[in-house]
């Protein structure tokens, strides 16, 4: 009988969500890794097995923008209570609205909430019948206030946020921890393979996926939600304490268009 904890992560392939995979493989867990392509799971296992090979891998490859997504990854787990579940996957547009087609954005929806919602229902009922379980929610600093360019992946990681730090309440009896992580630029491929264009006085603190990583374990189960790193921590504060609504919208709209204004084509 294995008494080892398991961990799922959503997004596992590459990033903050195989920085997650790494570490807690590091704390003892074994590892279910989900994500839609499975070379880089097969990568990252071998990697994994390599420094602990005590860790089971399970790799399941789904496209989470599918309906019967969720249903997939839990006839993949047989049963298996999981002790920790990250949500980390996601999809993100850049470029005006109208721009994107319409399939886009409610595929986006998909990935970033609907799935979410499904995955954490299912989890969350083991974790609160067995009175024990933590979850962590990857949000964004793009969410917390308009963020024009990047409408709908903003909208999304707003309800992310809102959504983690609600059950971070409910579930408190339950003695299970949710967490909401409001990352901001991370060095992930994600995001460098955007070329972000880095200049003017809105620079976004670039942190490793490690950094992340560390920071939510040093968070979870004392606050519903946090900023990841310190900068970004004096941005949130700046843009949504001091700053009028309208200005905060506007300087992230300019600092979108300074870092990918030769890919944004406004709409006819």
């Amino acid at each position: 009988m294995n008494l080892r904890k398991q961990a799922l992560i959503a997004g596992a392939s590459e990033g903050i969500g195989a920085a997650f995979a790494v570490e807690l493989a590091a704390r003892g867990y074994d590892l279910w890794l989900l994500a839609r392509r499975i070379q880089p799971l097969q990568l990252l296992e071998s990697q994994i097995a390599a420094v602990y090979p005590d860790c089971l891998i399970h790799l399941i490859q789904v496209d989470l923008a599918i309906e019967d997504a969720c249903a997939r990854i839990i006839d993949e787990l047989k049963g298996t209570a999981v002790d920790f579940f990250v949500y980390n996957a996601a999809l993100s547009f850049i470029g005006p609205f109208l721009s994107i087609s319409i399939e886009g954005h409610l595929k986006l929806v998909d990935v970033n909430i609907r799935t979410l919602m499904k995955l954490t229902y299912s989890l969350g009922q083991g974790m609160c019948q067995r009175r024990s379980g933590q979850v962590v929610i990857m949000a964004s600093l793009a969410g917390v206030q308009g963020s024009p360019y990047l409408t709908s992946y903003a909208s999304s990681k707003s309800f992310d946020r809102i959504f983690g730090e609600s059950l971070w309440y409910e579930w408190k009896e339950y003695n299970v921890q949710v967490l909401t992580c409001v990352a901001g630029a991370t060095n992930t491929p994600g995001y460098t393979n955007t070329s972000p264009v880095i200049k003017g006085f809105i620079r976004p603190q670039v942190q490793t996926p490690a950094q992340v990583v560390r920071a939510c374990f040093a968070n979870l189960g004392k606050v519903p939600s946090f900023v990841s790193g310190g900068s970004n921590k004096l941005g949130f504060i700046v843009m949504n304490r001091l700053l009028p609504r309208k200005w905060a919208v506007s300087i992230m709209a300019q600092s979108t268009l300074s870092m990918y204004g030769d890919k944004i084509i406004k709409a006819d």
